[in-house]
């Protein structure tokens, strides 16, 4: 999944990083538009919750297997005056294999500066629904 364009929102581009539009929540202390960030590593956990199904004594007779929350961590690049808070929102595109997916920013580190780069690591997770 390369492409020549690395800042299209959602798609993995050569270096498999990924271009990411960023909002942070209204109110935001550094600044609340958009930040177009790249995500050098991301990585999204798609885990599955088993249920056992027991008889009237108690004694297992099969399991279910269900999907369980989508989370995930990145380490971005951010723009010089920007910085990603928790509450930020964000959409990746079928570049993660799953079709459209939301996500809300659950944590939100420090940014830091590598080599004049400044980073930081987020972790997030899947919106499931609307958030009022």
């Amino acid at each position: 999944m390369a492409t020549a364009n690395q800042f299209t929102d959602g798609t993995v581009n050569g270096y498999n990083s990924l271009s990411l539009s960023i909002t942070n929540p209204t109110g935001a202390t550094y600044t609340s538009a958009a930040l177009t960030c790249i995500a050098e590593t991301i990585t999204v956990t798609r885990q599955y919750k088993k249920i056992l199904v027991e008889n009237h004594l108690g004694v297992p007779v099969g399991a279910q297997y269900t999907r369980d929350h989508v989370t995930g961590t990145a380490t971005i690049q951010v723009p010089a005056l920007g910085t990603v808070e928790v509450g930020a929102t964000f959409t990746v595109s079928a570049a993660l294999g799953e079709g459209s997916e939301n996500f809300i920013v659950t944590g939100a580190d420090k940014s830091f500066s590598q080599n004049d780069i400044i980073k930081q690591n987020i972790s997030f997770a899947k919106v499931l629904s609307s958030i009022a």
